[in-house]
């Protein structure tokens, strides 16, 4: 076998090992989306968040990234969309994210983001990413009872919270 042939095989091998293990992260992202409803299992929650947040960084240092995010453009060369409905922003612009796509070191799509894509706008106005002054608390726009804004829905549609410490 040629030096360009087994690299390749490696190549293949590594990121076929890496893609099992992206199922563990949408897993994660599942199980916060529903502790994170429950305050008493903060301490859970705060657990898998740190769990996910290793693997997402050893995907990384392997060449593993993800993308995918609310506002984007759609590129049916990068995502799937899996449906179609009003929404803010421009058509064609991505509303949700279901599962985050992931690409291998040269930036090769190895699996597309699952979304739903903007079809016209709904009335009413645009959800923002409310903000807890004492008086209010944090309303995940999304559903998430109990979410401060760190579920995975509001990271993907509002990018990571500042944090406070």
């Amino acid at each position: 076998m040629s030096e360009e042939k087994l690299r390749k095989a490696e190549e293949r091998g590594r990121m076929q090992a890496l893609m099992d293990l992206v199922d563990v992260v949408d897993d994660c992202d599942r199980a916060m989306e529903l502790i994170y409803s429950a305050d008493q299992r903060r301490t859970i929650a705060e657990g898998i968040e740190q769990m996910r947040k290793r693997l997402l960084r050893r995907f990384e240092s392997a060449g593993l990234r993800s993308y995918g995010k609310v506002g984007e453009e759609f590129d049916p060369h990068r995502h799937e969309a899996i449906g179609a409905e009003p929404g803010y922003g421009p058509d064609n612009s991505i509303i949700k994210v279901h599962q985050r796509g992931w690409t291998d070191g040269r930036g090769k799509v190895v699996r597309p983001a699952l979304v739903t894509v903007c079809r016209g706008t709904p009335e009413g106005p645009p959800p923002v990413r409310p903000q807890a002054d004492g008086a209010r608390p944090y309303i995940c726009p999304y559903g998430s009872p109990g979410c401060s804004g760190d579920c995975p829905s509001c990271q993907m549609a509002f990018g990571a919270k500042e944090s406070s410490s």
